[in-house]
């Protein structure tokens, strides 16, 4: 079953990510962090680098537990590099899938999130872009 296309507000908030880590991250060369939770509400980050598969797993079921039971968190990982294929990006991503699968809670959404842009692996979704400008920036 192929997941649906995300849609206009998603992809918004998706936009307001990327511009929200160029904004706060100056350095060149990051460590990639783990999200759960809901852009621009409640999120829950951890370190997501040097960790195996189980671990990963582990540490998304245990973000996501964090949560109201209400509330509908999705999952990004920030990076440093371009929106693509990484390594890094599908072993977030199949741990993402086994936590809410063993939660019993859908993944709405899972997304790779650098300065460039942002992709759904799952999808190959992807946007771009050279200079980002959001209107209304420095309410951000």
């Amino acid at each position: 079953m192929d997941p649906a296309p995300l849609d206009a507000a998603t992809q918004s908030a998706l936009r307001r990510l990327v511009f929200e880590l160029r904004r706060s991250t100056r350095a060149r060369v990051f460590a990639p962090v783990v999200h759960v939770g809901v852009p621009g509400g409640e999120v829950f980050v951890a370190p997501a680098d040097g960790l195996d598969q189980a671990l990963r797993t582990d540490l998304v079921l245990t973000l996501l537990a964090m949560h109201h039971e209400d509330a509908r968190p999705s999952v990004w990982l920030t990076r440093v590099g371009e929106p693509g294929g990484h390594d890094l990006d599908a072993g977030w991503e199949a741990a993402a899938r086994a936590a809410f699968g063993e939660s019993g809670a859908p993944l709405p959404w899972f997304a790779v999130v650098t300065k460039q842009g942002w992709v759904r692996p799952v999808t190959g979704e992807t946007r771009t872009w050279q200079r980002l400008r959001l209107r209304g920036a420095r309410d951000v």
